[in-house]
C-alpha cells in the first residue's frame, strides 16, 4: 500500500511539474532569437566573409516587442530593407520590422556587433626588415569586428614576407605591414652588369631601391656616387642597358 501511494505521488508531481512547463511563458525568448537572427542573417548578407557562429549580437530596446508579441508564435523579424550598413561602430541604432497579429511595426534596437575570428598575430617581436617565419606568428581568435579588413586568416600568406616596421608581440599582422620579400634590397651589394659592342662588364654595387625580377631600380657603383637606372635580372643582380 505504501509502495502504491508513492507511485501515486510521484505521476502527480509528474503530471503537475508537465502543466506548469507547458504553461510557462517560452515564447519570451524565442522573440529575442528571432531579433538576433535577423540581425545575423543581414550581417551576414553584408558580410559573408564572417561565419555564422563566430558572430555574437547584443541589443537594447526590444522589451516592449518581447511583451507584445509573447504569445504570437509566427511574427516575423527582419532588417528594414531601407537600411545600409555602411560601417561597423561599437553601437549601432538598427531598424527593424516586426510583422504579426496582422499589424507591421518598425522598430529601431541600438544593437552591438562582436564578430571572432583566428587570425594571424605576432608570438614574438618582430623588427623592421627581418624576413618573417613561422615560428614568428601564432594564430589568435580575436575580435575583428572593428578592425581593418585587410589582417591574415593564415600563416602561409605572411611566412617569407619582410616585415615594413617593427611588429609587437601579439599584434595582430595587417596587409600594410608587411612586404613581398624583394629580389633585390635596398642597402644590400649587387653585381651590376652592362654590356656594349659585345663586351660585358660585371661591376660591384649597391641597390638604392628594392626590387623584384624585371623591376627598374636605382643602383650606383662602389666607385662613384653616381645613380643609373638598371633591371633587376635575378637575386643580387642588374643590368644597365647601355
Amino acid at each position: 500500500m505504501t509502495n502504491d501511494k508513492f507511485q501515486m505521488t510521484n505521476w502527480v508531481l509528474v503530471l503537475v511539474f508537465g502543466i506548469l512547463s507547458f504553461a510557462a511563458p517560452v515564447h519570451a525568448d524565442s522573440i529575442n532569437d528571432k531579433i538576433e537572427n535577423a540581425i545575423k542573417d543581414y550581417v551576414m548578407s553584408e558580410r559573408s566573409d564572417w561565419e555564422d557562429d563566430n558572430i555574437k549580437v547584443s541589443f537594447s530596446g526590444a522589451e516592449n516587442m518581447t511583451d507584445k508579441y509573447l504569445n504570437d508564435q509566427n511574427v516575423q523579424v527582419k532588417v528594414s530593407e531601407n537600411y545600409n550598413l555602411s560601417k561597423i561602430t561599437p553601437r549601432m541604432l538598427i531598424p527593424l520590422i516586426f510583422k504579426g497579429g496582422g499589424k507591421i511595426e518598425n522598430v529601431n534596437l541600438w544593437v552591438r556587433l562582436e564578430v571572432f575570428k583566428e587570425i594571424a598575430t605576432a608570438k614574438e617581436r618582430i623588427k623592421r626588415n627581418a624576413v618573417i617565419k613561422d615560428d614568428d606568428l601564432s594564430i589568435s581568435n580575436k575580435e575583428v569586428a572593428l578592425l581593418p579588413m585587410n589582417y591574415y586568416e593564415r600563416k602561409n600568406d605572411i611566412i617569407g614576407k619582410v616585415a615594413k616596421i617593427n611588429i609587437e608581440k601579439g599584434a595582430v599582422i595587417f596587409e600594410a605591414m608587411v612586404k613581398t620579400k624583394p629580389d633585390v634590397a635596398k642597402g644590400a651589394k649587387v653585381n651590376i652588369k652592362s654590356s656594349s659592342d659585345g663586351i660585358v662588364i660585371d661591376v660591384s654595387g649597391i641597390a638604392l631601391e628594392d626590387g623584384r625580377i624585371g623591376d627598374t631600380i636605382k643602383v650606383k657603383r662602389l666607385d662613384s656616387s653616381k645613380s643609373l637606372d638598371a633591371v633587376v635580372n635575378a637575386q643580387g643582380e642588374v643590368e644597365v642597358k647601355l
